[in-house]
């Protein structure tokens, strides 16, 4: 009996691995970005970008339905506060309770980020992959900054950069911001980088593969018309 029962039990455990495409290590992942949390009821930027019109105060109604997915990681992409305020970056974090969240840095964030995540770079290992979560600025990054970024890049495991501010223009039509050339030259010298998630644009861009690396800019979680938007993936 107890031989009999091993057998099943070894079967069952071939078929999963057959049926996961030989990887049962997979794991979900939903991207957020540009929360802007904050009691403005609507704030209006379509000067600089067309259509970039997002709802502050409705973040928590839109977060907690992007949490309630069932994704086994979530991805914050920056200014997660629309004011640096400590109240809000709180308030995001009481939300976030019991769920795995990676937090980074926007440009908005100010010291309330410290309310979010001890860190404002790190790394992630889950499987075989290592997500590295590394702060920016407009216009590039510091150079040390870089350094311990290609530090972490010494790793055998595929590998997802995020970060607030992407390395393109705004049309993603452009080359890459100056600042950025020597971030760019070291991923694509790495030969692990898969993936590059940013936002701070709020507005929808088509993803970008340069030198097999997929650069995905994420909208804001209030845009109009894409309220409640998170960007969903597996990792495997």
């Amino acid at each position: 009996m107890k031989k009999t029962s091993l057998l099943i039990f070894f079967a069952a455990v071939v078929l999963l691995f057959l049926a996961t495409g030989n990887n049962v290590f997979a794991f979900s992942v939903s991207l957020v970005s540009d929360i802007h949390a904050d009691s403005v009821k609507e704030r209006d930027n379509s000067k600089k970008r067309a259509k970039n019109i997002i709802y502050p105060k409705k973040y928590s109604k839109y977060l907690k339905k992007v949490f309630d997915n069932g994704s086994d990681l979530y991805i914050v992409l920056g200014d997660n506060t629309n004011t640096g305020s400590k109240k809000y970056a709180k308030r995001l974090a009481k939300l976030a309770e019991n769920k795995n969240v990676l937090w980074v840095k926007g440009n908005h964030d100010g010291d309330s980020f410290k309310h979010l995540s001890s860190r404002t770079e790190y790394v992630y290992d889950r499987d075989n992959w290592r997500i590295i979560v590394i702060e920016t600025k407009t216009n590039g990054m510091k150079s040390d900054s870089l350094n311990w970024l290609k530090e972490q890049l010494k790793t055998d495991k595929k590998v997802a950069i995020c970060m607030h501010h992407p390395i393109w223009g705004d049309s993603w039509e452009d080359k890459e911001i100056r600042g950025f050339t020597d971030f760019r030259m070291a991923i694509a010298e790495s030969g692990n980088v898969k993936y590059v998630f940013s936002g701070h644009i709020h507005v929808p861009r088509k993803k970008k593969i340069v030198n097999g690396i997929e650069y995905i800019s994420v909208v804001a979680l209030t845009l109009k018309n894409h309220k409640g938007f998170a960007k969903k993936l597996v990792l495997e």
